[in-house]
């Protein structure tokens, strides 16, 4: 019975109306997605126009952000009394041992223990890294960290370094699983070494 009617109760038509749209949203969401496929199929340039577009701006927002971070793990490191010209290396150590353990979690798909190693420290550096940055934005200029502070500053060289040698050593015991056709030529020839020969 249609919306509407005079012997529909209103909860009925509001029921009914809102399948109606529902149904109707549908439709049209399907429509638009066929459209969308028909296109980049009549025009497949538009896909590696939006890939390369992707590439672009994740490149820009990762080099800023990175620059910004930077800028302000460094003054953190001045802050905690880092010679001015070796402060720079405070934040390549952070940030370098989070882009390692990030590398670690996509590369150790099927170690558990190792993609748990990489995730602590993918966490860690990224504590690290968010604490100092806000640091940098709440404290007055040239004003020196408490000195908890300044020990949690001094104690991230040493575990970075622990944290990169064994994170390296994780990494380099990985193998490059083989192919089908090479684990098949030697599964072949396994069995042809096993297999006894025919003494005549």
């Amino acid at each position: 019975m249609p919306a509407g009617h005079k012997w529909w109760p209103a909860d009925r038509q509001a029921a009914y109306q809102h399948i109606s749209d529902q149904g109707r949203h549908h439709r049209y969401s399907r429509k638009d997605n066929i459209g969308m496929e028909e296109s980049i199929e009549r025009h497949p340039w538009a896909v590696l126009a939006i890939r390369v577009a992707a590439v672009a701006i994740a490149v820009f927002v990762g080099v800023a952000s990175f620059v910004l971070s930077f800028t302000a793990l460094a003054d953190v490191a001045v802050r905690s009394n880092v010679p001015p010209d070796k402060a720079w290396l405070w934040p390549c150590t952070v940030d370098g041992a989070t882009l390692l353990a990030t590398l670690g979690v996509v590369v150790c798909t099927s170690d558990r223990g190792a993609r748990r190693f990489f995730w602590a420290v993918l966490i860690g550096g990224l504590l690290v890294s968010i604490g100092g940055n806000d640091l940098h934005a709440v404290l007055p200029p040239d004003q020196e960290l408490p000195w908890m502070l300044r020990a949690v500053v001094g104690a991230v060289a040493p575990i970075a370094v622990v944290v990169s040698i064994h994170g390296l050593t994780i990494l380099m015991r990985i193998r490059r699983p083989a192919t089908d056709a090479g684990q098949r030529a030697a599964t072949s020839a396994h069995q042809q070494e096993v297999a006894p020969r025919h003494v005549p």
